[in-house]
Formats: C-alpha cells, structure tokens, sequence
C-alpha cells in the first residue's frame, strides 16, 4: 500500500517536472529567453482630483510606473467620503465628479490613465470643462466615459473604490502605499524609483537609469511639493 502511494506520489512529481521543463524550452524557443516568474511591486495611490499636491506628484509617478510597466502593478483609489447624503470629497461636487470620471478611464482605459490624470492637472480648476479634451487627447472615448459617468456604473465603481480608503483610514492626498507601506520619501522620479526598486529581490535592468531631475514646480506655483490636501472632518 505505502509502495502504491510513493509510486502515484512519484508519478505526480515527474509529471509536474515534465510540464515545467515543457514550458521552459517552448518560452526559450519563442522568446529567445529562460522561462522566468515576473516579479511585482504593487504601488496604491490615495488621490483628490482636485488637490494641487497631487497634481504636482503625479508626473513622478507617471514616469516611474511608464519605466518600470509590466514590474509594477498600479491601482488608484481616492479620498472621498460615502455620507447619508451622498458622496463628499474636500473641494466639492466638481471633484467628486471627476474623481468618478478618473475611476472610468481607469476602468475602461487604464492604459491612458496617467496621461488623462496629468492632461487634467493643468488647469485643476475647470476640470468641467476640460474631460473632453483631455480625453480626446489621449485616445479615450468620451461617450463612454460620460455613459459610465452619468449611467450609474461609475457611482457604484466609486463607491466600491472609497471603501479602501476608509478600511486603511486614509483621510488626506496623495498617499502612495509601496507593498502596502506608505511612501515616505521625496517626491521625485528617482527617490520613488530607488524606493520601489529596493522592493524586488532581483531588481529589473530598468532600475540601474538614472531619472535624477531638477523640480521648480514648488519655486512657480509656490506650494510646497511635500505638502497633502487634509478635509477638517
């Protein structure tokens, strides 16, 4: 009986091997490369449409995300509050808005999302007026984006999106969590880079570029790049 047992246990382990063996050789002879398991690094960003400090951090990311791709897995989840009267997020029903367009094209589009985001944050201010083009502009339908906007899919992506920033009790922006630990570094391409690099136990050639730059985005507009946008609840 227990020769029976090792026999199927046997078989078992040599059929697996076999299979993986298989892949291996078909991957080399089609990509010229070992097979090999990606690693990733999760990165979950907490946003306001509307806040200025978000708008200054977004281009770092963007890049960063655009470097690393298929390394990392991006996700975005905003700051906004489900109250008896309906959705409230700090600077008012214009951002609830198009926090819930945002979570469209991040739905339908994810691929534009970044490069909507930034089209956007150049003039946070009329962001009414501005989806459109700004959809247009990165290859995104806007038809459906205003169907799943006004139709009702968006409101209940959203308010399944909020849900995790209130189960982690994140209540201002930007907050960009790296593995679940949130970014405490400078908001520059290659401080995020380093620190998300430091996360992978055999980091990707894409690691060793060097993204150091020179920011006079706070010197212009005159808020400080390290700042967050904080509702008084």
């Amino acid at each position: 009986m227990i020769s029976e047992k090792m026999w199927m246990l046997t078989s078992v382990f040599l059929f697996i091997l076999l299979m993986f063996l298989f892949a291996s050789q078909y991957n080399a002879q089609i990509t010229g490369k070992p097979f090999e398991t990606k690693e990733t690094v999760r990165l979950d960003f907490f946003a306001m449409s509307m806040c200025d400090h978000c708008v200054k951090f977004e281009p770092v990311i963007r890049d960063v995300v655009n470097l690393l791709q298929d390394n990392v897995i991006f996700r975005v989840y905003y700051v906004a509050f489900d109250r008896e009267d309906g959705f409230w997020s700090m600077h008012g029903e214009r951002e609830v808005e198009e926090d819930i367009r945002q979570l469209c094209v991040f739905e339908y589009y994810p691929d534009g999302f970044l490069d909507y985001v930034l089209c956007m944050g150049e003039d946070i201010g009329r962001v009414q007026d501005n989806w459109e083009r700004c959809s247009e502009a990165n290859g995104i339908d806007k038809e459906v984006i205003r169907e799943c906007w006004q139709g009702g899919e968006g409101e209940i992506l959203f308010a399944e999106n909020i849900q995790k920033r209130e189960y982690l009790g994140i209540t201002e922006s930007p907050v960009l969590l790296i593995n679940k630990h949130k970014y405490t570094g400078k908001r520059t391409k290659e401080a995020l880079k380093d620190w998300i690099c430091d996360e992978f136990e055999i980091q990707p050639e894409e690691c060793t570029l060097d993204l150091t730059e020179r920011s006079l985005t706070a010197a212009i507009i005159g808020t400080p790049v390290e700042g967050t946008c904080k509702p008084e609840l």
